[in-house]
């Protein structure tokens, strides 16, 4: 904004060496750092003035606000254990929530990041610089928005309460698609750039996974306890969820880049963090994922590129075999927790057999957001109804008309991925897939977190076809004269 005001600092030295730091992965690398240091030690009102820090700059003085994706990413996941409020023995006057003074200050940074980035975006569409026009995904997102707000709509469970809930599960999915698509600079995008910020993130992961082994003791009589296993913004099933979306990062650069085998090394490390959150669904999904990775690798690498590429997995495939051979019961003994419930539903079926009753008695609308959980939890709207699997999820709350809403807001992301298909398209959307697979077993898309993750990559795939000019020609309507139309007759 400083600069649209006075262009002439646009050359000034100190506005270009932040503007080339800011476009750097040494500045994701920084983000994901500050990320890192406030969930090990519990720096939240640190973390709060640097990010404020970061915005202030990126909006004044940057030519969009790409620098800050990394930021909105990283905010959620910078909480410390001590500060989860999800595991079940917290309390709350031992939090940070409880901390009048220490809310102050996050409202402060919250409030005037807020103003900065309302700033910056009526800047952004006054000089034109970002998206113009009407995202190519827009028709879908207002029909899952209207769905949203209509789920439960002709049955006893409709209520304020669940047109709030629809309304806070339209925000997470649906800002941060729109608010990038207008504040992105999409011809000066690099490419890879959303897949260098889930890459350093995912590395920055791994350490808070890490982190949750020391700090709360999870390992017991030489045996892992998954229920000791939480970050200090959710479950072991949330770190999972986002450790694993950031393994199709790191394979796009095995293939794109000069020593590659370097990347694929690092990505079978993430991978190994995957596994460590002992979360099932994680592991699945994560696991064919980056099977599939690496198979796109081994595939499009070079011939002396796939050689190395082969050498690093076949190290890590006998190193694996030699220490399940070795250690066999150590490793058995200290994964018994997961090895335990195998197969086991966690109640699943049960939730499963619900959404699908519910559809059943209310097929146009469902239930909404609530059903009877909200009735049994005292209508706390923030514990809604979770069918841990999507279209059941859909059906159940939505009903038909969500179901078709959903249906086509997914028909139009299949068809802008395969629009022009690349090596950056495929890892961008198997990013957002990640999501959406492991939501086959859980609540991941109607998560936060990761609902806001996965619209920022679907925004940054749209964004690969605006840089590469990419778009779908835009279709012209001429009025016919009347006079005309009499002349032809």
């Amino acid at each position: 904004m400083f600069v649209e005001a006075f262009p002439k600092f646009n050359n000034a030295k100190i506005v270009r060496a932040l503007r080339a730091y800011f476009g750097s992965v040494w500045h994701v690398i920084v983000v994901a750092l500050i990320m890192t240091l406030s969930a090990v030690f519990s720096l939240e009102i640190a973390a709060a003035y640097c990010y404020l820090a970061i915005a202030v700059l990126v909006c004044l003085f940057c030519e969009d606000v790409r620098a800050l994706v990394s930021v909105i990413i990283c905010v959620p996941m910078s909480l410390s254990i001590p500060n989860n409020l999800s595991n079940p023995s917290a309390v709350f006057a031992e939090t940070i929530f409880a901390d009048n003074a220490a809310m102050l200050q996050i409202g402060f940074c919250v409030a005037v990041a807020a103003v900065l980035l309302v700033g910056r975006l009526v800047a952004m569409l006054i000089t034109g610089r970002g998206g113009r026009g009407m995202p190519r995904l827009t028709i879908g997102f207002l029909l899952l928005f209207a769905a949203y707000l209509l789920g439960g709509l002709l049955s006893p469970y409709y209520s304020a309460s669940t047109v709030l809930f629809g309304a806070l599960q339209c925000l997470m999915i649906g800002l941060a698609y729109f608010y990038f698509y207008y504040t992105v600079d999409w011809k000066k995008t690099p490419k890879g750039y959303i897949a260098s910020v889930f890459a350093v993130i995912g590395f920055a992961l791994v350490i808070q996974v890490l982190n949750m082994y020391f700090r709360n003791s999870v390992v017991v009589d030489g045996v892992i306890e998954r229920g000791y296993l939480y970050p200090g913004w959710g479950t072991y099933n949330n770190i999972g969820c986002v450790t694993a979306m950031c393994i199709p990062a790191i394979c796009y650069f095995a293939v794109t880049q000069k020593h590659g085998w370097i990347f694929t090394l690092l990505a079978a490390t993430v991978m190994a963090g995957v596994i460590l959150t002992q979360s099932r669904g994680s592991i699945l999904f994560g696991g064919i994922v980056y099977v599939a990775g690496m198979i796109i690798v081994l595939v499009k690498s070079k011939s002396r590129e796939r050689l190395l590429h082969c050498i690093v997995i076949a190290v890590i495939v006998i190193a694996i075999a030699i220490c399940v051979f070795v250690f066999r019961e150590k490793l058995q003994n200290l994964f018994n927790a997961l090895l335990r419930v195998k197969t086991d539903d966690a109640g699943r079926k049960e939730l499963f057999i619900q959404a699908w009753d519910y559809f059943r008695k209310y097929p146009v609308f469902g239930v909404g957001w609530g059903g009877e959980r909200w009735i049994q939890n005292g209508n706390n709207f923030l514990l809604f109804f979770m069918a841990h699997n999507t279209f059941l999820q859909v059906l159940g709350s939505l009903g038909v008309v969500g179901m078709i809403a959903y249906l086509f807001h997914r028909f139009q992301t299949l068809k802008m991925v395969f629009r022009k298909f690349s090596i950056e398209k495929c890892f961008t959307a198997l990013i957002a897939f990640d999501v959406l697979f492991m939501s086959m077993m859980d609540v991941h898309v109607f998560i936060v977190e990761t609902a806001m993750f996965y619209s920022i990559v679907l925004v940054f795939l749209e964004g690969i076809d605006k840089r590469e000019g990419n778009e779908p020609p835009k279709k012209r309507w001429r009025r016919k004269n009347k006079k005309a139309e009499k002349t032809e007759a």
